[in-house]
């Protein structure tokens, strides 16, 4: 039964808080610009793998102004390792964004970081509270289920998750809103765990309506989940096509690519296990490309899997030798992109520095492995 009008007893979280908080760079700032990073690395990656990538991300682009100006090849090349690319991107525009109307400021004001497209709600709280002790309530994946729990609430609706979180903000008495937001996300990435929640060490659970009621078994039942999606599993025909006589190969950038929107890959064709293909101007793309193939393409011996979200890949790699020349090549593939396609060549040891997705390191990888570079 959930109780949300019950008071909890927030100093002993802060008190738990102040003794064994993680020793993290970005909780050693107010600078909303490193801290607006810090968040935006943190979404869907793991602190450990983000702690070496945000310190050079820094170094590289020490202020707003800095990778405002930056190109933004140049800022995914930044990016490589963490994924999720799209965050890159909306991290640059919006950094221009701030150039243009804010003074090169991360705003203090709600609405006005709101209007800043790629912040949602939780990126603009968790910025605000912590740089500028705002109080409003950040409500990520450990909140959530920290306040499922404390309040034993069955709710999927995120706008409920929303109202407990703001509850929980409200109950903080002088506390800083930073500390307080902080103090709710290490409990649940520490403590208040999906599974095997360590309750006994928790500082809330004399308050905690799930363990009172039912102890760990009945704390591991908040929150509710959402049934997963399916999983699609889905074959990737990788392509790598050298002109006639030169050992560069063809990439491509799609504004219409299913998971590597306007960013340099090899080409390609998905195939689905329905037997469907994705994308039609790919298809046609590689369909006219196939006239001018020397011979069938050589398909590498190892292939290498990836998931993406609810896609589970299987990658293949095939070698095609075209009959044409690099700029008979390029002119081909410039009149079959509709304006939805970029196209150039690279030599393949420099094609690291313009493929920068976690998949094209895969690419690498097998190529490696299959003894083919």
């Amino acid at each position: 039964m959930t109780d949300s009008s019950k008071k909890i007893q927030l100093k002993r979280l802060y008190a738990w808080y102040a003794r064994n908080k993680r020793d993290l760079p970005f909780r050693h700032t107010r600078d909303a610009y490193r801290i607006w990073v810090s968040e935006v690395m943190l979404q869907q990656t793991r602190v450990a793998a983000m702690l070496p990538r945000y310190t050079e991300f820094l170094r590289r682009f020490p202020d707003i102004e800095s990778l405002a100006a930056a190109g933004e090849e140049t800022v995914l090349r930044a990016w490589q390792g963490l994924g999720y690319y799209s965050r890159a991107r909306n991290l640059h525009r919006a950094a221009r964004i701030m150039v243009a109307q804010h003074q090169a400021r991360f705003p203090e004001e709600y609405a006005a970081v709101r209007a800043i497209h790629g912040i949602g709600p939780y990126t603009a709280a968790a910025v605000l509270s912590m740089a500028y002790g705002a109080p409003y309530a950040a409500l990520d994946g450990n909140v959530r289920r920290v306040t499922a729990r404390l309040f034993a609430s069955r709710t999927t609706a995120e706008r409920e998750f929303q109202s407990l979180a703001d509850q929980l903000m409200d109950m903080r008495g002088r506390a800083d809103p930073g500390v307080h937001n902080q103090a709710l996300m290490e409990l649940g990435s520490t403590l208040c765990l999906p599974t095997n929640p360590r309750c006994v060490q928790c500082p809330l659970r004399l308050d905690c309506n799930a363990y009172q009621q039912g102890g760990v078994t009945g704390a591991v039942t908040y929150p509710v989940r959402k049934p997963k999606k399916e999983t699609i599993e889905v074959e990737m025909y990788i392509y790598l096509i050298k002109p006639e006589n030169d050992q560069r190969i063809l990439l491509v950038r799609e504004s219409n690519s299913r998971f590597l929107q306007n960013l340099w890959f090899y080409p390609h064709r998905l195939e689905f296990a329905n037997g469907a293909t994705d994308r039609a101007q790919e298809t046609r793309s590689l369909t006219a490309l196939e006239a001018n193939w020397r011979k069938m393409p050589r398909k590498l011996a190892h292939t290498f899997k990836h998931s993406i979200t609810h896609h589970r890949i299987t990658g293949s790699i095939h070698l095609v030798q075209s009959k044409l020349k690099a700029e008979q090549l390029l002119r081909t593939c410039g009149n079959l992109s509709a304006g939805q396609q970029d196209w150039q060549l690279v030599a393949l040891e420099d094609v690291s520095a313009h493929v920068v997705s976690s998949i094209g390191s895969k690419v690498r990888h097998t190529l490696a492995r299959s003894g083919a570079v």
